[in-house]
């Protein structure tokens, strides 16, 4: 396998495979040059880097989002290298996708029994997706749902990675602490060797 610089940063990765078959010793090898991307030039821009904000933005204040609303049905959501939403709401409306660069986490709140989160496509990028802590489980009900179908449109990581539909992908962190469960079961009878 060989590494060829073109121009400034492009470059193509060669390598040969060497096919069992008939015919002369030149027929028998197959040369293949990948594209570095799944769909021609690569459009994943770098994330810039910053310190995430020390306390949370309500996903809820419209005043919190760069655009002055709140994500509405379809929409690509992106949250920033430096943001921190913390998801209290009920449901969302059901999202294109959401990239986190810097910080998603959910608001435990006994009013919010249930928080839901609904998108086709969540890219945990640069950044972290956390519902409840280590040593703070999250005490209500989330709820991560993936909607799609096979023919909806695919997430592509870094332009190289096909990830599929109704996926949640990650290069960055995802953390997800509820309350610990019982895993242990008793049986009611005695049970013994060759016993159905």
């Amino acid at each position: 396998m060989r590494n060829t610089t073109l121009e400034g940063e492009e470059y193509k990765k060669e390598f040969e495979l060497v096919i069992n078959g008939k015919g002369a010793p030149e027929d028998k090898k197959l040369k293949v040059w990948p594209l570095e991307c799944i769909y021609g030039p690569c459009v994943l821009s770098n994330v810039a880097a910053g310190q995430v904000e020390g306390s949370p933005r309500s996903w809820a204040f419209p005043g919190a989002w760069d655009s002055g609303e709140l994500p509405k049905e379809g929409d690509d959501v992106v949250i920033n290298a430096t943001q921190w939403f913390e998801l209290d709401i009920a449901e969302t409306p059901l999202l294109n996708s959401i990239e986190i660069n810097g910080r998603l986490s959910f608001k435990d709140d006994p009013t919010l029994p249930i928080v839901k989160l609904r998108a086709k496509k969540i890219f945990v990028r640069a950044g972290n997706f956390r519902i409840g802590l280590a040593d703070a489980p999250f005490s209500q009900t989330a709820l991560v749902e993936l909607v799609g179908d096979t023919e909806s449109e695919t997430l592509t990581l870094g332009g190289t990675i096909k990830a599929g539909n109704k996926v949640l992908a990650s290069t960055g962190r995802v953390e997800f602490f509820g309350p610990s469960r019982v895993t242990t079961s008793r049986l009611l009878a005695t049970v013994t060797a060759g016993d159905t």
